[in-house]
């Protein structure tokens, strides 16, 4: 509760698509990827957009920030020593 309203802070609506809907929608589904393939291919390079990424997944960029959004990657922080 903030300042007495009981509301959460961020609102995300429900978006749910009929099957008859997801059947009519252009490519593959995004829920049929392999989720590991996808972030193998993420990891491979440093800085991959998402255009390299559904190149080698075989799919547009498109599906694949869905995926990321949806799944995002444990990629591990780079930590910084001091100078000597």
């Amino acid at each position: 509760m903030l300042n007495g309203i009981d509301e959460p802070l961020a609102w995300q609506p429900t978006f749910r698509l009929s099957q008859d809907q997801l059947a009519a929608l252009p490519g593959r589904d995004p829920d049929a990827f392999n989720i590991t393939t996808v972030h193998q291919a993420f990891l491979q390079d440093t800085y991959p957009s998402a255009k390299q990424i559904a190149t080698a997944c075989g799919t547009t960029s498109e599906h694949i920030r869905y995926i990321l959004d949806e799944h995002p990657v444990d990629r591990p922080i780079l930590t910084i020593s001091p100078r000597r």
